[in-house]
């Protein structure tokens, strides 16, 4: 790189970086509805030149912090007005992924039909491409937005790495982690596993297997969910019975086979989700047992009318729209000076009982004498 284009660099990003320190000054000296001392002043202050100055505060005068009057100088707006002088406010979205379907479709079809309903000017990143993620950290560095929002961001060195650039209004939408300073929005996992665990227990099971995630701490909650409900009944958790599995169907028919030809197989099966479920339903057709009959069987996300699927299945049920509107809902709360940072917040789950398991009852063991 040239020199002059290094000299263009460093000049675009000194004007940036002044913008950020007033910020700063503006909180530590809480200056707000105060006028600032005079260009040539914070130009000393901060030892650049006043065109600099200039144009820091005219970026600050964009993001609706302050407002420069001709004659009187640059007044700190108000607080709350800082974001709300703003016809729109900018929201950083942030994922590992362009898409996806499923809840993950149906969540962000909430999340923009909410936002929109705010007026928020949402921009997208995908963090899996590296020069993605390099301006997604220049935003936050340089305060160019309002809000974040994280989507099914389980990776927590990236969200710590995120928390140290970023100090600002965020919410992480499908995750939480219980100790840092990040609202956190999901489905109340724990709760629907355990309504799943304990209607196969109601119908007299005790051996029930579990496919799960493969690495758990991407959803802990729902392992804690099946493990408390077996606790709770009284009969242990056999991690002989709990086999991990990626999230397609196909993997879910290995774990089935894997399951159900055991020497002493589980007579019921709760599995993550509904992909996987079903994978684990094709197994049990090609050991000849009949799901519903031989083998009880329940899911997680209701999913079978989008995936085209009969509704045949158990399944836990939440909403993922409302999972979306509740994250827009939380980080309207944290941009307006409301709310906790490090909430955890819960969409409620369901479980809808169907043909998988409704009459899969298992009858009791016979008495030994």
């Amino acid at each position: 790189m040239s020199k002059l284009m290094l000299a263009k660099v460093s000049r675009h990003l000194m004007y940036q970086e002044v913008s950020a320190r007033i910020r700063h000054l503006i909180k530590e000296k809480s200056l707000w509805q105060q006028y600032l001392a005079p260009e040539r002043d914070l130009a000393g202050l901060f030892g650049v030149s006043r065109e600099t100055i200039r144009r820091s505060l005219a970026l600050l005068e964009r993001e609706g912090v302050v407002a420069r009057r001709h004659g009187q100088g640059t007044l700190v707006l108000p607080r709350r007005q800082s974001r709300a002088a703003r016809a729109e406010a900018r929201v950083l979205v942030a994922s590992f992924s362009q898409g996806g379907g499923g809840y993950v479709s149906t969540m962000l079809s909430g999340l923009t039909e909410s936002a929109g309903q705010a007026r928020w000017a949402l921009s997208f990143a995908n963090l899996a491409i590296p020069a993605v993620r390099q301006e997604f950290f220049a935003a936050l560095r340089d305060h160019s937005v309002d809000g974040l929002l994280l989507l099914s961001v389980t990776d927590r060195p990236m969200v710590e790495e995120t928390l140290g650039a970023w100090s600002g209004p965020a919410v992480l939408a499908d995750h939480h982690f219980a100790e840092l300073p990040l609202t956190g929005v999901i489905d109340d996992s724990e709760d629907g596993a355990r309504q799943a665990v304990e209607h196969l227990l109601s119908l007299g099971h005790r051996r029930i297997g579990y496919v799960e995630v493969t690495k758990r701490e991407r959803n802990p909650w729902r392992h804690a969910g099946y493990a408390g409900a077996l606790r709770a009944a009284g009969t242990a958790p056999d991690d002989s019975l709990i086999v991990k599995s990626f999230g397609s169907f196909e993997s879910g028919q290995a774990a089935g086979e894997e399951l159900l030809g055991r020497a002493d197989p589980p007579t019921a099966v709760f599995a993550f989700d509904d992909t996987r479920a079903w994978g684990v339903w094709r197994a049990a057709e090609a050991r000849g047992l009949e799901v519903g009959r031989d083998l009880a069987l329940v899911g997680f996300g209701d999913t079978a009318a989008q995936a085209g699927f009969p509704e045949e299945l158990s399944s836990v049920r939440f909403s993922a729209r409302d999972l979306g509107q509740l994250a827009v809902h939380k980080l309207a709360e944290l941009m307006a000076g409301r709310g906790r940072p490090g909430e955890l917040v819960k969409v409620p789950a369901e479980l809808v009982v169907r043909k998988s398991s409704q009459n899969a009852r298992q009858a009791a063991p016979a008495a030994k004498g």
